[in-house]
């Protein structure tokens, strides 16, 4: 599959465009590591949520690793943000914090 422009993306298209992962020594490291990709991660054309992931990876909470399945309904730093979620996004973004928390 490709994307190219003025192709008419139809509602059963993967919304995922790419996935990037960071590791590192630590907890620390790695997170470190994931904000400087996501800044410089550039999508043009689309609406992304790297802000909304920026948010996540500087909240102490995230940041400490002691947090639930939960953590986008009690911590809700898409609020903090004043960014406008679809209940898609929201659920694809607790999908993310939940295998994360798997995997570790």
């Amino acid at each position: 599959h490709c994307l190219y422009p003025g192709m008419a993306i139809t509602p059963d298209f993967d919304p995922m465009v790419g996935k990037l992962v960071a590791t590192g020594r630590n907890r620390k490291v790695a997170i470190r590591k994931m904000k400087n990709a996501l800044d410089h991660v550039y999508i043009l054309g689309l609406k992304t949520n790297i802000p909304l992931h920026k948010e996540i990876l500087s909240e102490k909470v995230f940041e400490s690793g002691i947090y639930s399945t939960k953590y986008l309904e009690e911590i809700k730093p898409q609020e903090t943000m004043n960014v406008e979620m679809s209940e898609d996004d929201f659920k694809s973004s607790l999908l993310s914090v939940y295998i994360d928390e798997v995997i570790q």
